[in-house]
């Protein structure tokens, strides 16, 4: 495997909101988007350093730092209203083949209704689990030492003004370095 180097400005942020905000930033000012990252989920991190959440000074040169590609509050939302309308789907099927429905239309009504008032429950439920995993992987992140965003700049150009915008945007420890990795397919 060929290694190469890269150049790729990092900032920590200790607000989410503040991470979106560099992220539309950085988006804004024609960053690819493939280019822009956060630290890895709790798993990929643990198993790379023996635990969840590591503070991410340590973490933000390291290139064993599983990285994770973006994952926006709208893609978070599409993806709760997709596991909603599953529920909502599996509860008005079940309950119309539960109770024979389909043999006798005057109950179909009736188990069109329960099944999908059951069926949209149990996907709020698991929408509102799904938004809750999200948060709390941000907060204790936050509370390990912040939120990591990395940019790879390909021209100095690119690097000043992602420094500056991730400055502006409320980060700290805002650096521009080089780093070694594989030269293999991008996985962000």
């Amino acid at each position: 495997m060929v290694q190469k180097t890269i150049r790729e400005v990092a900032g920590i942020f200790l607000d989410k909101d503040k991470l979106q905000g560099a992220i539309d930033e950085l988006l804004i000012h024609e960053f690819d988007r493939r280019h822009i990252s956060v630290i890895g989920n709790e798993k990929t991190v643990e198993d790379v350093f023996n635990k969840p959440h590591i503070d991410p000074k340590k973490a933000m040169k390291d290139p064993e730092t599983p990285r994770r590609p973006l994952v926006d509050e709208d893609e978070v939302a599409i993806a709760q209203g997709a596991v909603m309308s599953g529920g909502l789907l599996t509860g008005v099927a079940t309950s119309v083949l539960a109770t024979g429905a389909i043999a006798m239309p005057g109950a179909a009504i009736t188990a069109i209704i329960i099944g999908g008032l059951g069926g949209t429950a149990a996907g709020a439920v698991l929408a509102k689990i799904m938004g809750d995993l999200y948060k709390d992987h941000f907060e204790k992140q936050i509370d390990a030492g912040g939120l990591l965003l990395w940019v790879r700049t390909p021209t100095q150009d690119l690097e000043k003004t992602a420094i500056d915008l991730l400055n502006k945007s409320g980060g700290n420890d805002v650096q521009a370095y080089s780093i070694e990795v594989s030269d293999e397919p991008e996985q962000f």
